[in-house]
């Protein structure tokens, strides 16, 4: 109802009032209408057409053009009560570029349509809080970025003036969450990462981590390296668990079904390439031992010669038991073929039986100096596991 009323108020009818000057028809003149808005310029078929400033009663103030009595082209706008517009306008309505400064200190600068902030622009806060990006229908929809005074900042999209969409936020105490957002919150999948190294990857909603429907990863840097818990991970078969990731290498996700995770250094050099992998694997019917009945098997029957026996190149292979857990680690060698290279590659592994599964960590290395050299952090790596939860 406001803005129909502004409207109504902007629209003079020559006729209604008095020619003060000059030629209020076809020429330069002011006019006075019988509501005591006053204009002040050019005129054309009794209408206000051209360049011209209107006074409204109330104070308000226009310096600019006109098209058959409606603002039209360029122009400035002082309401009375402390707006400013500078810009484009269009039958009446901010229409194209231009700057609103607001009377509480707020600025808005950028693309408008149908008298809405609609487009990109950039909208500043009294208090220094900025927004650049898209808007639709006034509000911030789209892509864009929004900082706070006080060292947060968020880029990614909007909806309906809020984080909506895909984006990440960084916060001043160097706390960071990359993922889904919903009304400002949180909500769907993310990441978040702490500022002391830690990190939380999974299901949130309404900006709280939903444990009990994610994946849940967290971490602390020790002495270059990061301690984390793998919790309902979708391949892990219901096994939980931590580790110590190796310092500089790259963790990411294994692509085929039953890899959890890759950690890979010097990714691109294939001479120098070492992988460590976890897998996890639901073990057949005619498999499914007791605990007992593993350790009975591998510690005083064939078991590891049978696991080991169809492997290239196996030594060192023993019967161990980590975390109560009978398992075996042996090492051997594999051959990868792909149709512009083939690779031999020098492996340490360990299977551990747990609860039915076969937990597997597995070392590939492209010499086997490699495989010595890097021993030591792989036996860190297998001293670090801890089964979550399988002792209450």
């Amino acid at each position: 109802m406001k803005k129909i009323l502004f409207l109504l108020l902007c629209f003079p009818i020559i006729g209604f009032g008095q020619c003060e000057y000059g030629d209020c028809e076809n020429g330069e003149g002011s006019y006075t209408f019988s509501s005591g808005n006053k204009y002040t310029g050019v005129f054309k078929n009794k209408k206000l057409n051209g360049k011209g400033i209107f006074r409204w009663t109330g104070g308000a103030l226009y310096i600019g053009d006109w098209k058959d009595n409606e603002r039209h082209g360029q122009g400035t706008y002082f309401s009375n009560d402390g707006h400013k517009y500078d810009g484009d306008w269009k039958d009446n309505e901010r229409h194209g570029q231009g700057t609103q400064s607001y009377a509480d200190g707020h600025k808005y600068d950028g693309d408008w349509k149908d008298d809405e902030r609609h487009g990109q622009g950039t909208m500043i806060w009294k208090e220094g809080n900025k927004y650049v990006g898209e808007y639709k229908d006034g509000n911030m929809q789209g892509e864009g970025t929004y900082t706070t005074t006080d060292g947060n900042k968020y880029v990614g999209e909007f909806k309906d003036g809020n984080m909506h969409g895909e984006g990440t936020y960084t916060s001043a105490d160097g706390n960071k969450y990359v993922g889904e957002f919903k009304d400002s919150d949180w909500h769907g999948q993310g990441t978040m990462y702490y500022a002391d190294g830690s990190f939380v990857k999974g299901l949130w909603e309404n900006g709280k981590f939903i444990e009990s429907n994610a994946t849940k990863i967290t971490g602390l840097k020790t002495n270059g390296q990061k301690i984390f818990d793998v919790i309902n991970h979708p391949k892990s078969k219901g096994l939980n668990f931590s580790i110590t990731e190796p310092a500089e290498f790259e963790r990411v996700d294994g692509k085929r079904p039953n890899i959890l995770y890759n950690w890979i250094k010097n990714r691109d050099d294939l001479t120098n390439k070492i992988t460590i992998s976890i897998l996890i694997k639901e073990l057949p019917e005619e498999l499914q031992l007791t605990k007992e009945e593993w350790i009975e098997y591998l510690k005083f029957g064939r078991g590891v010669k049978d696991i080991t026996e169809d492997l290239k190149n196996v030594n060192k292979e023993k019967y161990i038991v980590l975390e109560s857990y009978p398992g075996v680690m042996f090492n051997c060698t594999s051959q990868t073929q792909r149709i512009d290279y083939e690779r031999k590659t020098y492996n340490k592994q360990v299977t551990l039986f747990v609860q039915g599964k076969s937990f597997m960590i597995t070392m590939l290395c492209s010499s086997a100096s490699s495989l010595e050299l890097n021993e030591r952090i792989f036996i860190s790596m297998i001293n670090s596991i801890h089964f979550i939860n399988l002792y209450k």
